[in-house]
């Protein structure tokens, strides 16, 4: 018999700046169903309210825009949900960086800012293991290579050529080993 898994990850994207400042997507003024703050200040709310939850957050960007606004009870709140790995940090880079036309040393960067970042609030035993590339336009050979040398054990991306994706169903090789 045949077993579909599906998994469902719970997971921020927010673009830094694609069709509103940086601001706004913050704020929520003119962005959709509301801005990254209340995202965050929701997401912690829910995590408080069942322990089974988790979160995964992507962009640090929004992340530290919304960490320097908060308490210090907060701070704790989400210190502990890490530590108890309701609240992940995956491809934690300051913003999810463009495959399409970068330059590597662009994307070493942003990856060593947010990864930093993290490590300045979590300490140094913060670990990012998984990369997580849902919306670039397009997809480059570097990125993987770039993030098994930064010690991640898996990557996961969105966007195929269609013709690309059919190969590879066609062929039952979708899932593939790093």
């Amino acid at each position: 018999p045949r077993c579909l898994v599906a998994h469902i990850t719970m997971h921020s994207h927010d673009d830094v700046v694609w069709l509103l400042t940086p601001e706004e997507y913050s704020d929520g003024c003119k962005a959709p169903g509301g801005g990254t703050i209340s995202i965050f200040t929701t997401m912690m709310e829910a995590l408080a309210d069942n322990p089974e939850r988790k979160f995964s957050e992507v962009e640090m960007y929004f992340f530290n825009r919304w960490w320097v606004m908060q308490n210090e009870t907060m701070k704790e709140s989400t210190r502990r949900a890490v530590k108890s790995k309701q609240l992940e940090f995956i491809n934690a880079g300051w913003s999810m960086h463009d495959e399409a036309c970068v330059h590597q040393e662009s994307a070493i960067s942003n990856m060593e800012v947010g990864n930093q970042f993290l490590r300045n609030i979590f300490g140094e035993t913060m670990n990012v293991t998984v990369g997580w590339h849902i919306d670039p336009f397009g997809h480059a050979s570097t990125t993987p290579r770039i993030m098994a040398q930064m010690g991640f054990n898996g990557f996961f991306f969105q966007r195929q050529d269609y013709q690309q994706r059919q190969y590879m169903m066609d062929t039952k090789q979708v899932e593939t080993m790093w």
